[in-house]
């Protein structure tokens, strides 16, 4: 393998992945909020900090959160960009559903170099984004900054299209695609319930009401 591929830790590379994802919204990112992300509990999501600021991969303010360093930044970037070129092969090349992909892509970051990636991204026809509609960072860490806003933040009467899928949990993929709604989907606001923040939205002839726990993860362009 390449001796230019950022191997390091699996469970810090998964980490910094988390950490530059939060910081999209949230940058310091709190410990808190990375342990949710990570599915772990605040002290082990706290001890990790603490090792990764040790090896310089974050900065950590203390009750104020965490950043990654340009060292750490580099390394989430690169895992990135491997995880979602897996995608897009996994998806279009071997046909397994986009709601599934996420999985091994995870297995498969770990283990690629960079002579594989560039095999990998030529193959493909170098996409710039992966089956959720997530921006693929390029060779040399830039990235395509998509526009920040959710389907929760939209009003009553606003119409958007679906560009992204922030969340990939496999069953609220599944479920979303079950309901009508997939990348290029056109959403109209007809309500919004002040109590919950739930929105019901037209898609086409039909209406459907979605919460607000899944429609944060759902990013969109105003139209």
């Amino acid at each position: 393998m390449s001796k230019n591929s950022p191997f390091i830790k699996e469970s810090y590379g998964d980490y910094l992945k988390a950490i530059y994802i939060i910081a999209l919204d949230q940058n310091p990112v709190s410990t808190s909020s990375l342990a949710k992300e990570m599915k772990v509990s605040n002290a082990s999501a706290s001890d990790m900090v603490r090792r990764l600021s040790k090896e310089g991969y974050v900065d950590h303010l203390p009750y104020k959160g965490v950043s990654l360093t340009e060292k750490g930044e580099k390394i989430a970037l690169s895992l990135l960009r491997r995880h979602r070129l897996w995608e897009v092969f996994l998806n279009n090349t071997l046909k397994i559903p986009s709601e599934n992909v996420h999985q091994y892509a995870e297995l498969l970051e770990h283990v690629t170099d960079s002579s594989l990636e560039e095999y990998l991204d030529a193959f493909l026809g170098y996409p710039e984004k992966d089956p959720h509609g997530c921006p693929i960072p390029s060779k040399d860490g830039k990235i395509v900054r998509v526009p920040q806003c959710r389907l929760s933040e939209l009003k009553q009467g606003q119409k958007a299209e679906i560009i992204q899928f922030r969340e990939e949990d496999p069953v609220l993929l599944k479920y979303l695609y079950d309901v009508g709604i997939d990348l290029g989907t056109i959403v109209e606001v007809e309500d919004k319930v002040n109590y919950d923040n739930s929105s019901q939205l037209r898609i086409g002839s039909k209406s459907i009401c979605l919460g607000e726990k899944i429609t944060t993860t759902l990013i969109v362009k105003l139209l």
